[in-house]
Formats: C-alpha cells, sequence, structure tokens
C-alpha cells in the first residue's frame, strides 16, 4: 500500500506492477513486484488534448499525431519506443500501450532526447497532466524535465517555460501535474537529460509515459472534508479558509459532503479550536493548491502534542497534518460498492484487512499509519472485516461492514481514535468509520471474534513430521483440514482434527505426518466452520533428511503380543530383504521383497499364529550406491 507523501506534490504513487528483462528496450534494474494497474477515474473536466498511446508509440507513430522526437545528443541506439511490458505494463488500455525511453538513447554518458507535443491552445489556469514510472526499486536517476513553449516553438532554445526537473516513480505508476501560466498556442516538452547516462552511466535506465492530458480549467475542485484528529484538545475544530469561516464547530469523525472550492490559487487552510472568535486562533494551517476538476478526500489528522501521547509503534509521525486522497469518487466506477481506507489510528501498528465472507480476501495489505490505500470494489452486502497485524494471524479486532444496498456508492474508510485510550489522555477509543460522499458517517460495530491462530509449529523425528497450533479463542469453529504440498505439487489434504466450537480459552492441537519420503514439504491448516466459512493459516516449512547411516533398531514393544514394530534406516535407496526366523533358522515369514526408498521405514509383524518364544528378524539390503548391509535383532513372543 503506498504512502501519502504530502498534500499536492506532482509524485503521487498509485499501484504497482511487473517485470523487467533484455535487448534494446530494457531496463538495467532486475525484479518483480505484484498487483495490477490501476484505472482511469475520469473527471467531467473539458479535455482540451489527450494522447492515450494505446496505438502505435514508434517514431513513426508518434509523428504521425503531431508529436515532435529530437535526439539532441545525436547518437544512442533508440530514441522514444513502444512501451515493453516485460519491463512493466502501461498505466491503462494494452500491456504495451505506453512510451518508452532508456539508457540505449545515448551518445557515450550524454541523454538529451525530447518529446514535444503538437501546437494546443491553452487559457492560464488550464493544466497539463501524464502518467510516469520506472521499475520498481531502481537505484537509478530517471528525472526528466518538463517545459512548454509560450510561442509553439519546436527546438529546444524556443521552450522559455521550465515546471522543473523531477524524478520518475519508482513505486508504480505515478501521476505528474502542472498548470499552465499563458494563454495562447503552446507547444510542450519531456526531455530526458542525463550528463551521466547510457549503459555505462549512473543516472539512467528506464521510464515510461501514459495517458497524457490537458485539461481546460475550471473555478472548483470537488473536496470532502473528513475531522479524524482524536487529540482531546480538538473534539470540534472551526476551519478557515483565506481567513472566512467555513466549518463551524466541525466534530470528530464527522464529514462533509462533497463541496465545491476553489481551484488554481493558493488556499489557505486554517484549523483552529471550536467557538474561535476569529482565524488569529489558528492552532495550525497549510496552504494548498487544488488543481482544476479534480476531487479529494482531505482528513484532518493526528495529535497538536505528540509528546502527550503514545508514539507510533512503526516510528511515523503522528503531528497534526492534513492526510489526502486525490482523484476522489463521489459514486462507483460500476455497479459494486467502490472503498478506499486510511489508517488513522495514531497508536495502531501495521495491519491488515480481510474480509471475512470473501473467503478471507486481504482487502488492504501492510497498511501503517497515514497510509491511504488505492479504490478497490466488492459488491453491495454485508461484511465481517477483520483486522491482523502484519503477520497475517494475530487477530486485533473484528467489524461489521453493513454494505448492502449501497450498490454503485462510494467510501472512505477511516480507522479512528487509540488502541490505548488510557496511554492516550483517554481519548477515544480506536473504531472503523466510513463516510458516504454525501457527508453521512456510519460507525463499523464489533464484529464476532472468530478462531484465533496464536501459533503453529512443525518439527521433523526421522521420517515423521509433528504439527502443533495453538488457539486463543474459537466462534462456531469445526475444526482444521491438515494440507500438505511437496515440493513439486499442489496443497493436499492429509488429516483433519475436529475443534472445539465456541470458546475463549486456549486450546491445543496436534497432528503428526508419518512414513513420509525424503524431501521438503510445507504445511497449512484450513480452520473451516460449521456454516463452512473457512480460512488458512501460515505456512510452515520442514525437510525430512536421509539417515547417514544403515541401521536396524530393536522392535517395539519387545517382549509383544500379537504385533510389533520393526524400524530401520536406509541411507539410500535399496533393494531390501526383511525376514523372520525361529530359533532353528527356518524363516517364518517375509515381510519386506523389494525397493525402498531411502529414509526411516517401520514395517508391522503380527504373530497371531506363532507360539511364545525367542524368535529372529534380519535384513539385507543393497543401496543403489552399492552398499550392503546386513544386521539381525532378537525379539520375544510372549503370550
Amino acid at each position: 500500500m503506498k504512502k501519502l507523501i504530502a498534500l499536492f506534490v506532482s509524485f503521487l504513487f498509485p499501484f504497482i506492477s511487473v517485470a523487467q528483462t533484455d535487448v534494446l528496450y530494457s531496463s538495467k534494474t532486475s525484479g518483480t513486484s505484484k498487483g495490477e494497474p490501476i484505472k482511469i477515474d475520469q473527471t467531467e473536466s473539458t479535455v482540451i488534448f489527450q494522447d492515450d498511446f494505446n496505438g502505435d508509440n514508434t517514431e513513426t507513430g508518434l509523428n504521425s499525431r503531431g508529436w515532435i522526437t529530437l535526439n539532441v545528443d545525436g547518437g544512442g541506439t533508440t530514441s522514444w519506443f513502444q512501451g515493453n511490458p516485460t519491463v512493466f505494463s502501461a498505466y491503462e488500455g494494452p500491456t504495451n500501450g505506453y512510451v518508452g525511453q532508456n539508457f540505449n538513447g545515448a551518445n557515450g554518458f550524454l541523454i538529451n532526447q525530447w518529446l514535444i507535443s503538437p501546437p494546443i491552445t491553452v487559457n492560464a489556469g488550464d493544466t497539463l497532466s501524464f502518467w510516469h514510472r520506472s521499475p520498481d526499486n531502481t537505484t537509478f536517476d530517471d528525472s526528466i524535465f518538463v517545459r512548454y513553449s509560450t510561442t509553439a516553438g519546436t527546438t529546444p532554445g524556443d521552450f522559455d517555460i521550465t515546471w522543473g526537473r523531477y524524478k520518475v516513480s519508482n513505486t508504480g505508476w505515478a501521476r505528474w501535474t502542472g498548470t499552465f501560466q499563458h494563454s495562447g498556442t503552446v507547444r510542450f516538452a519531456i526531455q530526458y537529460y542525463h550528463t551521466n547516462g547510457g549503459p555505462s552511466g549512473s543516472y539512467s535506465d528506464y521510464f515510461g509515459l501514459d495517458y497524457l492530458q490537458v485539461i481546460s480549467s475550471s473555478s472548483t475542485a470537488r473536496v470532502q472534508v473528513i475531522h479524524n484528529s482524536a487529540d482531546v484538545l480538538a473534539g470540534s475544530v472551526d476551519v478557515y479558509i483565506n481567513g472566512t469561516l467555513a466549518l463551524d464547530n466541525f466534530a470528530f469523525r464527522a464529514a462533509t459532503p462533497f463541496i465545491d472550492l476553489p481551484a488554481g490559487v493558493t488556499l489557505n487552510i486554517g484549523v483552529a479550536p471550536g467557538n474561535s472568535t476569529s482565524v488569529n486562533d489558528t492552532l495550525k494551517n497549510f496552504p494548498v493548491v487544488l488543481a482544476a476538476g479534480e476531487k479529494y478526500v482531505v482528513f484532518a489528522n493526528g495529535v497538536l502534542n505528540p509528546g502527550s501521547y503514545l508514539p507510533n509503534p512503526d516510528g511515523r509521525s503522528t503531528a497534526f497534518t492534513l492526510f489526502v486522497k486525490p482523484q476522489a469518487r463521489e459514486t462507483a466506477v460500476g455497479s459494486g460498492v467502490d472503498i478506499f481506507v486510511l489508517h488513522g489510528s495514531t497508536d495502531a501498528p501495521t495491519v491488515d484487512v480481510k474480509a471475512r465472507e470473501a473467503g478471507n480476501l486481504v482487502l488492504v495489505n501492510d497498511a501503517a499509519y497515514g497510509d491511504i490505500t488505492p479504490y478497490f470494489t466488492v459488491p453491495a452486502g454485508d461484511y465481517t472485516l477483520d483486522l491482523y497485524l502484519a503477520d497475517g494471524t494475530t487477530l486485533v479486532g473484528s467489524f461489521i461492514a453493513p454494505l448492502s444496498g449501497l450498490n454503485g456508492s462510494s467510501l472512505a474508510v477511516f480507522a479512528s481514535g487509540f488502541l490505548s485510550p488510557s496511554g492516550n489522555q483517554n481519548g477515544a477509543p480506536f473504531g472503523l468509520f466510513a463516510a458516504l460522499a454525501n457527508g453521512t458517517v456510519v460507525q463499523l460495530v464489533p464484529g464476532v471474534v472468530p478462531v484465533e491462530l496464536s501459533s503453529f509449529t512443525a518439527s521433523v523425528n526421522g521420517t515423521s513430521v509433528s504439527l502443533n497450533w495453538t488457539t486463543v479463542t474459537e466462534t462456531n469453529n469445526r475444526g482444521f483440514e491438515v494440507q500438505r504440498k511437496a515440493s513439486e505439487g499442489d496443497f493436499v489434504t492429509v488429516g483433519f482434527v475436529n475443534g472445539r466450537g465456541t470458546t475463549t480459552e486456549i486450546q491445543n492441537y496436534s497432528f503428526t505426518d508419518s512414513d513420509l519420503p525424503i524431501g521438503n514439504y510445507a504445511y497449512r491448516l484450513k480452520q473451516v466452520d460449521f456454516d463452512g466459512t473457512f480460512e488458512y493459516s501460515k505456512v510452515v516449512e520442514v525437510s525430512v533428511i536421509a539417515p547417514k547411516e544403515f541401521s536396524l533398531e530393536q522392535n517395539f514393544p519387545n517382549p509383544f503380543n500379537p504385533s510389533t514394530q520393526i524400524t530401520f534406516n536406509l541411507k539410500t535407496d535399496s533393494d531390501v530383504s526383511l525376514k523372520v526366523f525361529n530359533l532353528l533358522g527356518q524363516e517364518i515369514a517375509t515381510l519386506v521383497n523389494g525397493r525402498l526408498s531411502a529414509g526411516n521405514q517401520q514395517i508391522e509383524f503380527r504373530a497371531d499364529n506363532l507360539s511364545s518364544g525367542v524368535y529372529f528378524y534380519r535384513i539385507d539390503a543393497t543401496g543403489i550406491d552399492g552398499t550392503n548391509f546386513s544386521s539381525t535383532k532378537k525379539m520375544i513372543l510372549s503370550r
């Protein structure tokens, strides 16, 4: 889950995607990342110019659409090219639907490549935006200049306005936005410039551009404000905008509907205690600029004096601030319910959120304080949301999300309050809340705690694996399927252990998986409720290792009646003969006569038709490595 960096930093990082490979249009960074490219949330603004780069992005294709490509450094083996989906997939559209540029465009160490737009007529206040990224976690400085020419020129010297130099995102696709300060016909340009680039340089790798728009300015942006500061002195606040009281006695855990605010100009947002007398009473001030036609959800969060409250367990700042969700939605994109989540509890650790009724689908993964998720969509219905620590197994709490009847709605779900009120000046206790676009806030009531697994371990004894696990609480627990996976293959069920139904007492369980061939194994538990719902435990791994030597063990029990176990160890796959003799040396039984795998072997001998007395058992083994082994031991049958 991505971290909020600042209110209006141009590089905001949505989702992640995929791998890097080879050849001309490739990256110097290797590795993979999980996830799918996010989809575009269309605004109602007027689009003056747009290129989604879903077609031909070779130089020929770009030039045919009015783009100008300049190779100013005069060298290199590539210029602007069709995106390479083996490095990463496009932000939207086909996987190769973006423009790529990389280190192979250099002349020696110098890279100076320009992508210049067709001429566009704009008004001051109109905005340019595009999506950009490099390979995830690249160490190379793939920065770019973004400029525009007020004369619509086509040479580098014509670009008299520079927005700045910006580092391309290395944590997934991110959006850059800039505002035109001039009216008239212009061209804009993206310049890839490095003096220490190229295949041997330190400041170039591979980056992509996608979904570029020039949007007409409008007078407003749409904003929803949510008060989520649990500071005991901020039970209600007054919010001033440019010195004017905008929200009077705005209560903790309250939300506004989406409202129109001026865009393209600096707004000085001041937060004062409730019942303030003027803007001079503000405790915190935030200068912001809203993008025209954009939609935001803004959370007032944190505490005024962090030293008076418990620190965040992950070391994050808990100072009073604004957390912002850009590209917010007032309605769902489809017929489901669109949700994003803010971790807004200052003393809560990193958590996961799972939807129990959806097979424990992980909705939120490793969310720390201040993290805001991308939107995800679920069908309308009621869900139990289980909060776990980042290990995915330690349950923090459960909450009911009543989403029935909310088809087509969009929600902001936020964690609020303190896990430890007593350590935080007896502030509001922890809870989950959901804000609808119309300003309605719903508290998610606590749900029934499911089976809480506190430990799950595995140990090896010869060719047997012992599994042990402990539960702290159980609700409606029918039992546990024990599932095993060899190094090659899928998980299969090898046993079932009955649960204890519903209990709040600690319960201990065990299971032994015997007579395993040599190899590596993974185990997990599938906890099943009486109503059929289930969830999986973490996976534990073990190795069953071949014995170092051949050996024949003493039978057990001994004396015996009427059966006993004969155990022997094979250090390699072997042809084995195991026979039983009486005191006269006469063969009584042949227990094994064939090829067995290396490892610990157990054979049962039954003497139902034999008389009491002394007997001998003998093993003869020839290993596939040529090793021969023989051994004889005595056993006593006592009727």
